[in-house]
């Protein structure tokens, strides 16, 4: 009885520490599917927040239809070529320094676009508002980027395939739940407060 407890002892220190690694790898995979689903929430925000302000707003710059809507194809265009150079990037650099260079260009785009009214003529209002559409869309790369991450980190593929849906999910029902909002506050507001 004595030479099995004895036995036993040097086991749990082990055990204790296998437990704390488990522990811990669950800790930092949690917290890098929240930074994840933050990023992603807040840059769905943003588009989503803004695509109800295009028409009212480049109305106000002085824009027809036709070229309100030759903006978001620009904007589109631009997004397509940022989903081949920011995975690219984040391959050759890291993930979270692609995704902190997204954040900073799309808050720089939207800066831009906002400043747009604040140019004296109404080709110089449209002029600034179609780069900061460009701009926003050459920054527009962080979803293959997020699901990157989220494969790197989390080494059980059930549970990566089900933190890749949440992530895709949230991301689109926030725009569908905050666009009619922002349209919303934007008509309290008025145009010239983008």
């Amino acid at each position: 009885s004595r030479l099995s407890q004895q036995a036993r002892q040097p086991l749990a220190p082990v055990v204790s520490r296998q437990s704390e690694a488990r522990m811990a790898k669950r800790r930092m995979e949690t917290l890098a599917f929240i930074a994840a689903l933050v990023v992603s929430v807040v840059d769905s925000l943003g588009l989503s927040f803004t695509n109800p302000l295009q028409i009212p707003y480049g109305k106000y710059l002085g824009a027809s239809a036709e070229l309100i809507a030759w903006t978001s194809a620009i904007r589109g265009l631009c997004s397509m070529v940022a989903k081949v150079w920011m995975p690219w990037l984040s391959d050759v650099s890291s993930r979270t320094t692609v995704v902190r260079i997204s954040v900073i260009g799309s808050t720089v785009s939207y800066f831009i676009q906002g400043l747009a009214a604040v140019f004296p003529t109404p080709q110089s209002r449209i002029a600034c508002y179609i780069a900061g559409r460009a701009v926003n869309g050459l920054f527009d790369g962080t979803a293959p980027v997020l699901r990157s991450y989220i494969s790197e980190v989390f080494q059980d593929e059930d549970v990566m395939k089900q933190k890749l849906i949440y992530l895709n999910l949230s991301s689109l029902s926030i725009g569908m739940v905050f666009s009619p909002l922002a349209g919303i506050v934007a008509g309290g507001v008025g145009p010239a407060a983008p």
